[in-house]
């Protein structure tokens, strides 16, 4: 199946034979779906804290953590998507409600000004524009002119300030970071998984960030960038599961998705890491309401880091007596249940069986109530060994034709937003090998079309769901003010991306 010439380009992108010949065996046998349990909810398996008990975790985080932050955000979404609606309104005049939008808040978008500018240099009027209803030139100077088409969105400018200050999505990022990064160093520390063909634009935005804002904030920036590996590119088949090739027959890959990214992820080194998504950014005037989240979510690790910790020292020096055990059994059935096999075995055997399940990373993942946002939810899973855990679900995972899973999916309350803060450390100070915890038989395999003709396309498990399977996790409830991604244009329109008491009109 594999030609002398596809050798080369294996080479090339640092895969294997055997990589590719896996790759190839998953698109055959397919990927298992998981066994759902039940959803996970405020009454099982997702903690509601009251303000009180918000406070005590801020404390926990304030006063009991002294290591080192970071902040992982995976920024190499294109920025097209976004304007997927306006590119096929310029093509055939579709979508026109949401380009009524678009033009009649058009001033309240933070490229206004710029986009204003433009137009002036090539002797458009905008103003002229607006009124006799000609608003290709409009879209085709932002997309073309602008490249807001082809920029990641971390690149655009997202919001607008007094001053007609506009700030790009990275600049936001950084900037919400230094209320709630507590760093022992005083570091601010931001990593952004890019494309590759965006390095010197974004590494220019960078610079240009730090001499703005190194000695403003008064904190030492750490800026920092990694690509997708090309070795986490997978191949595509076609209908008939072989190899697919472009017209001059060499095979096609694509990107593995952002399950790729663990890898990325595997190679940082701070003591606690938060994850964010770079379009899942807020004005800065809702900034309290995430900072008080993120401490929160934060606090809530160094808590359960902190029992687990204890506890595993404790079997390492023999100090935990059966009673102990049995406290311990009762704190981690918060986020993971032991099989009934578990409690037929001796005692030696019970604390063998904790050591493992406790000495894992561990994640703690914001979960806000669903209304309505496609993805990936939380859900008890039930495991081959008896034993079920917390973990994100996609829905590709489910067999939506099982009765039962429907009822389950039916009965979920709250959404994946990706607000993850997370310890890839031991409780000796040892990086856990990330690639240990994944779980190779939960990736993903699509439909694709590429010039007309019906592909195949395999996704690695994704970051926050199979590659982080073996992890232990805790869902906390966080308030909706907190996610407010900006999947298309019009979403820079919600209230969470524009100054408190400056409403969009109709």
């Amino acid at each position: 199946m594999l030609l002398n010439k596809d050798l080369q380009q294996l080479t090339s992108k640092g895969l294997s034979q055997n990589q590719i010949r896996q790759q190839l065996l998953l698109f055959e046998k397919g990927f298992p779906h998981l066994q759902l349990q039940k959803a996970a909810t405020i009454k099982n398996g997702i903690l509601s804290l009251t303000e009180e008990e918000a406070e005590d975790f801020i404390s926990t985080y304030e006063n009991d953590f002294f290591g080192k932050v970071e902040k992982f955000v995976p920024a190499s979404g294109a920025a097209s998507r976004m304007f997927k609606q306006v590119f096929a309104w310029l093509d055939c005049r579709d979508h026109q409600d949401t380009i009524d939008r678009i033009i009649t808040n058009l001033k309240k978008f933070a490229f206004y000004p710029q986009l204003k500018k433009v137009l002036d240099n090539k002797g458009l009027q905008l103003d002229e524009l607006l009124e006799t209803q000609d608003y290709a030139p409009i879209f085709t100077t932002l997309l073309e002119d602008m490249n807001y088409g082809n920029l990641p969105k971390g690149l655009l400018s997202f919001h607008n300030y007094e001053e007609e200050e506009t700030r790009l999505a990275i600049e936001e990022q950084l900037l919400e970071s230094v209320s709630y990064m507590l760093d022992k160093d005083d570091y601010i520390r931001i990593h952004f998984t890019i494309a590759s063909q965006h390095i010197l634009t974004f590494k220019d935005a960078i610079k240009k960030l730090r001499a703005k804002y190194a000695e403003e904030l008064g904190k030492k920036l750490v800026l920092s960038y990694s690509v997708q590996q090309p070795g986490t590119d997978t191949i595509a088949v076609d209908e008939d599961n072989k190899p697919f090739r472009n017209h001059i027959g060499q095979i096609t890959f694509r990107p593995g998705g952002h399950g790729a990214l663990l890898s990325n992820l595997n190679k940082l080194n701070a003591d606690l890491i938060f994850i964010k998504n770079i379009d899942n950014v807020q004005h800065q005037e809702w900034r309290k309401s995430v900072s008080n989240s993120k401490k929160t979510l934060a606090g809530v690790l160094v808590h359960y880091q902190n029992l687990i910790f204890e506890t595993l020292q404790k079997i390492e020096q023999h100090q935990l007596t059966e009673e102990k055990l049995k406290d311990v059994e009762q704190k981690i059935n918060q986020f993971y249940n032991l099989p009934t096999s578990y409690h037929s075995t001796s005692f030696e055997e019970k604390k063998k069986y904790l050591y493992k399940i406790l000495n894992r990373p561990i994640r703690v993942c914001g979960m806000v109530k669903n209304e309505g946002q496609p993805g990936g939810g939380p859900f008890w899973v039930k495991h081959k060994d008896g034993s079920s855990s917390l973990q994100i679900v996609e829905m590709a995972q489910i067999d939506e034709s099982n009765p039962t899973n429907k009822s389950l999916i039916a009965e979920a309350t709250h959404f994946n937003p990706v607000d993850i803060v997370c310890s890839i450390k031991d409780h000796k100070g040892q990086k856990f090998n990330l690639e240990e915890f994944r779980n190779p038989e939960t990736g993903f395999i699509s439909i694709k079309s590429q010039k007309g003709k019906t592909l195949k396309a395999l996704e690695h498990p994704g970051l926050w769901n199979g590659s982080m399977e073996g992890w232990n996790t805790i869902f906390v409830e966080v308030p909706k003010q907190t996610f407010s991604p900006v999947k298309c244009i019009s979403d820079l329109l919600n209230e969470a991306h524009l100054p408190i008491g400056n409403p969009i009109l109709s």
